[in-house]
């Protein structure tokens, strides 16, 4: 296998469980304008949920942590680590995790850190919790997602666009499999940065006054500067570009076909972009779920979110292989492929109000 493909020896989602806001919004409402009416049909988002008063990324990765436990019948000591993935932390510092180490009961032995990672992140926290259990770790659950929507914004794309939810997995190892049960490959074009990001807040432009005054930006679009900045054709091309070669070269490291594989799980960005990209691997309909007509683009949530609203019982059906690609901001992109032996646990579960 070539050096871009790592085995996750014995890898296994015991729990994989997705929490979203009971707040849901429709798109497309009587006053709207037609620009919203048109970004909605072709963007393919109907509706989302989004997180109400008292509600953050933080409260819902909480619930999903709890659900998890209870479920599992885990003790504090049971898990040794969490690593959250999110661009949505509760502070610039500390990272969330800590805070959820507390919140949650965690041993306060427990390893807790951050990664900002937005639509790739999904993957890639995998992929970097099997490290830890190959170190020793008996147990580490992944915690992805973010709290996208911003209510008045200005961009009217953005408000079509983005919605919000976390999403927790607990992985450990288990000897399922003669082969490995999961195969990750992942890259990255900081070159492209430009196309998806927030120009304020951070040390090249701190906020001020002015951060918050709307202004036309490079794009042709009214953004203040702690707005996202998201070229959308820019996305288009780099997201349908990358995304077949991904997928194919990731079967053909696990030595299968396209038509061998059950299930592509993409990142829910856009329903353009993963239509043009089923047809070009000429693929079946049902094999590319979708949640972004009632989901919103959940940045690194949104192929777990996938799973558990749309997969529950297939995904986790024994001997079924499936294959996640998360693409976006960066540019950084991540492919896993993981084949099920049937015990893993899905739920989609909502929170309410707090």
């Amino acid at each position: 296998m070539s050096k871009k493909y790592f085995d996750l020896k014995k890898l296994h989602i015991e729990a994989l469980c997705s929490v979203a806001p009971t707040r849901q919004i429709d798109i497309v409402k009587e006053d709207s304008s037609d620009k919203i009416k048109r970004l909605s049909r072709s963007i393919g988002i109907k509706s989302k949920y989004v997180c109400g008063p008292g509600q953050r990324f933080a409260t819902l990765a909480e619930e999903g942590i709890n659900w998890i436990v209870s479920k599992l019948n885990l003790r504090a000591e049971d898990i040794d680590g969490i690593i959250v993935v999110t661009q949505s932390p509760d502070y610039i510092i500390p990272g969330t995790a800590v805070l959820l180490q507390d919140r949650c009961r965690l041993s306060k032995n427990t390893l807790a850190y951050d990664i900002n990672l937005g639509c790739s992140g999904f993957p890639y926290g995998l992929f970097v919790a099997n490290g830890h259990l190959l170190s020793g770790m008996k147990r580490v659950l992944v915690v992805v997602g973010d709290q996208s929507y911003s209510p008045g914004t200005t961009d009217e794309g953005h408000g079509v666009l983005f919605g919000d939810a976390a999403s927790v997995a607990s992985v450990v190892l288990k000897d399922t499999h003669e082969q490995a049960p999961a195969v990750f490959s992942c890259g990255s074009d900081g070159g492209g940065y430009e196309a998806l990001y927030i120009p304020h807040g951070g040390k090249v432009r701190p906020v001020d006054n002015e951060s918050f005054i709307p202004k036309v930006d490079i794009t042709g679009v009214i953004r203040t500067g702690t707005d996202v900045v998201l070229d959308g054709p820019k996305i288009h091309n780099f997201s349908v570009g990358l995304v077949p070669g991904e997928l194919t070269e990731m079967c053909t490291a696990n030595r299968w076909e396209l038509d061998d594989v059950n299930y592509f799980v993409l990142h829910q960005a856009n329903k353009i972009i993963n239509d043009t990209v089923r047809m070009k691997l000429k693929q079946p309909i049902e094999k590319f779920p979708e949640s972004l007509s009632d989901f919103g683009n959940t940045s690194s949530a949104s192929i777990p979110v996938t799973m558990t609203a749309r997969l529950d019982g297939k995904w986790n059906q024994a001997g079924a292989k499936t294959v996640m690609c998360g693409f976006g901001i960066g540019l950084s992109w991540s492919t896993l492929s993981y084949v099920s032996d049937g015990t893993e646990i899905s739920h989609q579960y909502f929170c309410k109000n707090v």
